[in-house]
C-alpha cells in the first residue's frame, strides 16, 4: 500500500565564492514521472499547503570578500513537500530528488538572475547514509539528517569538468503523513476547548450563585433592619400604622412611548461616498429582547490567520461557488449579557442555512482582550456558498459574548444584493430597547463571482492588481498599526488639490447606514459616477515600527478600467492610524497620516504588458509624502508594490508567489532630473496633464484602426454621441 509523504527541507546557512544577491529555488523531481499536479507545498511558519513542487527563498546579500566570505541565512529558508500516494516507489524506476539550483541577481535589479551553481539531494529510495527506516509509526521521521550540498557548475574550458560556486548547510527528514494523528489532534483540541468551555462556564456560574446568596443575604438583613424600625415606630405613635393610599395615575402622567432616533453618522466633507443616513426602523419588531445562547466560540490566541491575507486567498470564487470577504472593524453600543456584566465580543459568519441547522460558525474572530461594549478587530472572514443558490442565500454576520455564550446582535446580509467585486464599507445599524441609536457593526464586504467580469472599456485585460508589500525600512517615529486604502482617481490633479493638500484632510472613505433587519434592496446600490474612484481598505500594517501589508488589491470595476491608463489617471494610496477609529460611538477613520501616488498612463501600460511583466511588476520605493513620519536616518518612508495586468477570468493572486524580489522591477525615473513617475507633489517635479497629453498624442497613429486604447474608451463614447 502506497503512502503520502512529507518531505521537510530547512537551509540553515549557505556561502558563495562570490558577493552579491541570490536566491535558490528548489524543485521535486522524478525519473517515473513528470506529473507533479498533486504535490503540495508548505511554506513555514504557514499551516496551508498549496499546489506546487518549486520553492522559492527569500533574497540573501553575500558580504565580505571572495577569500573571507559571511555566511547568509535565508529568512523564507523552509519548506515541507507533501508527496502523493504512489508517487514514491520502493524500485529502479521511481527515484525522487530535490533539485537546488543557486541564482544570482544584477545590480541593475531589472534581470530576473542568473543560475550560478545546483546540486541534488536523494528523497526516495536512499542509497547512501541514512538510509531509510520503514518500520517507523506514522509521523516518525524515516530519516533526518543534517548535511552540506555542494553547489556546481559545468565549466566552459575545454578538458575541465565542474566548478564548485559555493554551498549549503539544511536539514532533510521524510516522514509518512499521518492523517489520523492530524484528525485527533484536531479532535484533542476541540475537546480541550470544550473543557476549558465548561470550566470557564462551571466557575461563572459558582460566581453567579455566590453572587445572587449575597444579595439575598443582604436583602434579607435590610427587610429585618426596615421591619424592626417601623416595629418600633408603630409603638411610639399607633397613628402612623394606617396602610398608604396607593393613586392610580393620570392617562396623562403615563410616560410617553419610545421612539427610535438614529444618532447622526459621521460623514465625510466631500463627495461621492459620503455617509447614507436611511430611515430608522420603525420600533416593534426586530428589537434586541431576550439573548440567543450560541454553541459558537472565537479563534483561538495561536491562530493568527483572519490578521492578513494568507497564501489562499483568492481574487475570484471557485467554479460553481460565490465567495464572500468580509473585514470587520468593530462594534459600538453592544448590549450587556443577560446577567448585567460587560461582554467580551467576538464575531462570526455563517449562512442562514447553517444557523437554521444549528451548525458552527467556520469563519470567526478572536475575541478582544477586555471586556467592552465597543469592541474593535480589524479582522476578515471568508465565506463560500453555492453559485446556485446565491439568490436565495443570506449570511449571517453575528457578535456574540465569549463569557455568557450569548448572542448580542446580528444581521442577515442578502448576497444577491450585492454587487460582485465592489468593496462596500458599512454601518449596520439594529433597533434595540434602551439604546435610540441602535447597536452598530462596521465592516468592509465584498462579493466574488468565479469568474472576472468583462467590459468594453478594457478589451485587452480585466483589471489591474496592485499588491501592496510594506514600508522599506523601519520607522523613527511610529504612530501605531496602519490601514491603507487604495483608490484609482481618474483625475489625480483635481483630487490632489481638493483631498490631499488641505489641513487636515478629508478621510477618504466613510461608512454608509443600512437599516436592518429588513434593508431595502435598493441599498446596496452603487454609484455610476464617482470622481474619487472606489476606495479598498487593507487589513493592519505591522509592526508598526515598519507596517507590512502584504495585501493585494483588485481594480476591476468598469469605471476604473476606463480611466485607469489615461494621462491624469494615478493610483493613490493613504494611510489612516488604526487605533484613532473606533471610539465608543463610531468607528471612523480620521485624516490620513501620509499617502503614496503613481502615475498610471500609456508608459505604465506599455510596461505592463511586457512578457517579463506577465508575473508582476515591482514598484519599490514610492514615498509616503505629506507626512511627518520619518526613517530611522531622517529620510522619507517609502513603500514597495507590485503591479500586474490581470487578463485572465481566474487569476491568481501575488500573496500565494513565494519570491517577489525576483520579479522586474520598474524604473521610477527615467533619468538624472526628470520627474519621477510617483507623483510626488512635495518633493519632485510632477509632470502636468499637458505635458502628458502632449506626450502621448506624438505616439498616436493617425489612421483610425478601430482599435480602441485602454483608458480612451470614455473618450470615444464621448467623441460618437457628439
Amino acid at each position: 500500500m502506497y503512502k503520502t509523504l512529507d518531505f521537510d527541507v530547512e537551509i540553515l546557512d549557505a556561502v558563495f565564492n562570490r558577493p552579491g544577491r541570490y536566491f535558490v529555488k528548489m524543485t521535486i523531481q522524478s525519473s517515473a514521472t513528470k506529473d507533479y499536479s498533486k504535490v503540495l507545498l508548505r511554506k513555514w511558519p504557514d499551516e496551508t499547503f498549496t499546489r506546487d513542487y518549486e520553492a522559492l527563498t527569500s533574497v540573501v546579500t553575500q558580504k565580505g570578500t571572495e577569500n573571507e566570505p559571511e555566511l547568509c541565512v535565508f529568512e523564507d529558508k523552509k519548506f515541507t513537500f507533501r508527496l502523493p500516494a504512489g508517487f514514491c516507489k520502493n524500485d529502479r524506476n521511481h527515484d525522487v530528488y530535490l533539485h537546488l539550483e543557486a541564482f544570482s541577481l544584477p545590480t541593475n535589479d531589472v534581470d530576473t538572475g542568473k543560475k550560478t551553481g545546483e546540486g541534488k539531494i536523494a528523497i526516495y529510495p536512499r542509497t547512501n547514509a541514512p538510509r531509510t527506516n520503514h518500520l517507523v509509526s506514522p509521523g516518525e521521521d524515516m530519516y533526518r539528517h543534517t548535511t552540506v550540498v555542494s553547489l556546481l557548475r559545468a565549466n566552459n574550458k575545454k578538458g575541465q569538468g565542474e566548478m564548485h560556486c559555493g554551498r549549503m548547510r539544511c536539514n532533510f527528514s521524510l516522514k509518512e503523513f499521518d492523517l489520523e494523528a492530524q484528525k485527533r489532534k484536531t479532535m484533542e483540541d476541540d475537546e480541550r476547548q470544550r473543557n476549558e468551555d465548561m470550566e470557564r462556564q462551571e466557575e461563572e456560574r459558582k460566581l453567579e450563585l455566590e453572587r445572587l446568596a449575597a444579595e439575598k443575604k443582604r436583602e434579607d438583613e435590610d427587610r429585618k433592619k426596615r421591619e424592626e424600625l417601623e416595629k418600633n415606630l408603630n409603638a411610639e405613635d399607633p397613628f402612623q400604622a394606617r396602610n398608604k393610599v396607593v393613586r392610580t395615575p393620570a392617562p396623562y402622567e403615563q410616560p410617553p412611548p419610545a421612539t427610535f432616533k438614529r444618532a447622526a453618522t459621521p460623514i465625510s466633507e466631500w463627495g461621492d461616498s459620503t455617509s447614507i443616513n436611511l430611515p430608522a426602523t420603525p420600533p416593534g419588531e426586530g428589537f434586541l429582547d431576550e439573548l440567543r445562547t450560541t454553541i459558537d466560540s472565537p479563534l483561538r490566541e495561536y491562530d493568527q490567520s483572519s490578521y492578513s491575507a494568507n497564501q489562499s486567498w483568492r481574487h475570484t470564487a471557485r467554479p460553481g461557488q460565490e465567495q464572500v470577504d468580509v473585514i470587520i472593524h468593530g462594534a459600538s453600543n453592544l448590549p450587556n449579557a443577560s446577567n448585567g456584566k460587560v461582554p467580551q465580543p467576538f464575531a462570526t459568519l455563517k449562512t442562514k442555512a447553517d444557523m437554521d441547522a444549528n451548525q458552527k460558525a467556520k469563519s470567526r474572530t478572536h475575541a478582544v482582550v477586555k471586556p467592552t461594549n465597543a469592541p474593535s478587530w480589524e479582522e476578515m472572514v471568508t465565506i463560500e456558498t453555492d453559485e446556485k443558490n446565491s439568490d436565495k442565500t443570506g449570511l449571517v454576520l453575528a457578535v456574540n459574548d465569549w463569557i455568557s455564550r450569548e448572542e448580542l446582535t446580528k444581521y442577515i446580509i442578502p448576497v444577491s444584493s450585492l454587487q460582485p467585486f465592489h468593496q462596500y464599507h458599512v454601518e449596520m445599524v439594529t433597533p434595540a430597547r434602551g439604546r435610540p441609536e441602535g447597536v452598530k457593526v462596521y465592516a468592509s464586504i465584498v462579493r466574488k463571482l468565479a469568474s472576472l467580469p468583462e467590459h468594453a472599456s478594457s478589451p485587452n485585460y480585466l483589471g489591474l492588481e496592485v499588491f501592496l508589500r510594506g514600508v522599506k525600512y523601519p520607522l523613527q517615529n511610529p504612530v501605531g498599526p496602519l490601514i491603507a486604502v487604495a483608490r484609482i482617481v481618474p483625475d489625480y490633479y483635481n483630487y490632489k488639490n481638493d483631498n490631499l493638500l488641505s489641513n487636515p484632510r478629508a478621510a477618504g472613505v466613510s461608512m454608509f447606514s443600512v437599516s436592518f433587519p429588513n434593508p431595502p434592496p435598493h441599498t446596496f446600490a452603487v454609484s455610476g459616477r464617482s470622481s474619487h474612484g472606489y476606495p479598498q481598505l487593507s487589513l493592519l500594517g505591522r509592526p508598526e515600527e515598519q507596517p507590512r501589508w502584504n495585501h493585494p488589491y483588485l481594480f476591476c470595476d468598469e469605471k476604473d478600467k476606463a480611466t485607469m491608463f489615461t494621462p491624469s489617471a494615478a493610483l493613490v494610496i493613504e494611510y489612516y492610524v488604526a487605533n484613532n477609529a473606533m471610539t465608543d460611538e463610531f468607528w471612523r477613520i480620521q485624516s490620513p497620516v501620509g499617502f503614496s501616488s503613481l502615475l498610471l498612463d500609456q508608459k505604465v501600460y506599455k510596461l505592463l504588458c511586457q512578457e517579463k511583466a506577465q508575473n508582476g511588476l515591482r514598484v519599490d520605493g514610492i514615498p509616503i509624502m505629506g507626512s511627518d513620519l520619518r526613517c530611522s536616518d531622517e529620510r522619507v518612508p517609502v513603500i514597495d508594490t507590485v503591479l500586474k495586468l490581470i487578463t485572465t477570468h481566474q487569476p491568481t493572486s501575488m500573496v500565494a508567489m513565494s519570491n517577489l524580489d525576483n520579479l522586474p522591477a520598474m524604473e521610477l525615473r527615467d533619468g538624472a532630473g526628470t520627474a519621477a513617475h510617483t507623483a510626488d507633489i512635495l518633493q519632485v517635479r510632477t509632470p502636468t496633464p499637458q505635458s502628458e497629453h502632449e506626450e502621448e498624442q506624438e505616439e498616436v497613429v493617425e489612421e483610425d484602426d478601430g482599435q480602441i486604447e485602454p483608458g480612451l474608451y470614455l473618450q470615444k463614447v464621448d467623441r460618437d454621441r457628439l
